[in-house]
């Protein structure tokens, strides 16, 4: 009796191994890819859906215009005449400050550069910004010594829009080697703007 209930025992362990291993076969059977599609699930839940990241730049302090102004300097040398101008200025969401100015005058002459530094004042509606010539043409310029590499630096103000508002106002354009940067404020004068718009956002 006792050998029997050894065999008997023996024999039912190994039906339910058998039975378990071929339960195993099958499924492996009826879905070969079970693990990579649980595993393309289970990455899809960590990676999720794709998304369209938004724009990288957020708007800060900026200035921009185009504008006239009549220059006149007694006892200087310079030609008196109209002096056109246009910059723009901004700053990214780093606070990384970017942008270019132009300015010509009534010869022709041109000077273009960089600009790299924006300072608002208190007032909120004047800007003064700085940075680099990078190119210069035309005899009054060049006779005034302006070059390639020259800093430069010039304020403007924004006094609003309508008939009724004061005139926008912009100092020239000074350059020389080793001027100080824009959050130094030592432009005092300002030229009424003849024609043409500056807009300053703090």
């Amino acid at each position: 009796m006792r050998k029997i209930k050894i065999n008997v025992v023996s024999a039912l362990v190994f039906a339910a191994m058998f039975f378990a291993s071929s339960c195993s076969k099958d499924t492996e059977m009826v879905n070969p890819a079970g693990d990579a599609r649980v595993n393309e699930q289970t990455a899809a839940r960590v990676s999720g859906p794709s998304r369209v990241s938004g724009p990288s730049h957020v708007s800060g302090p900026s200035a921009n215009g185009q504008a006239a102004v009549f220059l006149d300097y007694p006892g200087s040398g310079l030609t008196p005449g109209v002096q056109h101008f246009s910059f723009q200025a901004n700053t990214d969401m780093n606070g990384n400050i970017t942008g270019s100015f132009e300015t010509k005058y009534a010869d022709n002459g041109r000077i273009h550069g960089t600009i790299n530094c924006l300072s608002i004042l208190a007032d909120d509606k004047t800007a003064i910004m700085s940075g680099t010539v990078t190119q210069v043409s035309g005899a009054n310029f060049i006779a005034f010594g302006f070059k390639v590499g020259d800093d430069a630096r010039f304020k403007v103000q924004d006094n609003g829009e309508g008939t009724n508002a004061t005139k926008d106002g912009f100092s020239d354009l000074y350059a020389y080697f080793d001027l100080e940067p824009c959050t130094f404020d030592y432009i005092p004068d300002l030229f009424p703007v003849i024609q043409g718009n500056i807009q300053v956002k703090p």
